[in-house]
Formats: C-alpha cells, sequence, structure tokens
C-alpha cells in the first residue's frame, strides 16, 4: 500500500504489487460532495424532512451504485449523476450521513441542517 486517506467526504487507498510482467498500480477511491441541502416540516408525520443533494465519485467509470444511511429513518433516488437523499429526524440537529458502494468502500460527511 503507498497511500490511503479517510476523512470527511473521501475515502482513498493507492496499490502497487509486483507481478511477473512488472509493477501493478491502482486506485480506488469513493467522495462525497454536499451539493445543497434545504429542510421543510411535514406536518403528517411531524418529522423535519432534510433533503441532500450530493454527488458521488468514483475510481470506477461504471460505478454498480452505492447506498446511504444515517441513525434515522434515510431514503435516496438518483437524478442524473446527482442523488437526493432524505432524512426524516425529530428535530433539527446535526447527524452523519454515511455513503457505500458496491465494493464496500465506505466514506461520510457531517450534516447540520
Amino acid at each position: 500500500m503507498e497511500d490511503a486517506t479517510i476523512s470527511e467526504g473521501l475515502s482513498r487507498c493507492t496499490v502497487s504489487y509486483r507481478t511477473p510482467y512488472g509493477v501493478v498500480g491502482f486506485t480506488v477511491f469513493l467522495q462525497l460532495e454536499l451539493l445543497s441541502q434545504s429542510s421543510s416540516f411535514d406536518p403528517a408525520s411531524g418529522l423535519y424532512v432534510v433533503t441532500l443533494e450530493v454527488r458521488v465519485t468514483y475510481d470506477q467509470y461504471y460505478p454498480k451504485g452505492v447506498k446511504f444511511w444515517t441513525r434515522y429513518k434515510t431514503s435516496f433516488s438518483r437524478q442524473g449523476g446527482i442523488y437526493a437523499v432524505k432524512v426524516s429526524v425529530e428535530e433539527l440537529a446535526p447527524f452523519t450521513l454515511y455513503c457505500e458502494d458496491w465494493r464496500g468502500v465506505r466514506t461520510y460527511i457531517n450534516v447540520s441542517p
């Protein structure tokens, strides 16, 4: 392993190894960027709905997908290259949004609604 970075919004690892044909190297990464956020009160449920627009960037051209979660009820949908993530909370307080890709690579961002 040559380099590893795990920080808010980015998980990246660069690896190289020897083969009979030479040295092979690759970098795996998952990056999460918060583009916008809004919140509204849903009187039917009595909860605040925090809506986040996030961009997810990978090291692969054709990703197989990601999932999002928090400690609250979370749903998400993809709109082109952007994900709309909705989080239902009892009060507008900071929380952490986690993102994991199909390989098990994870990253997170802290959200303050």
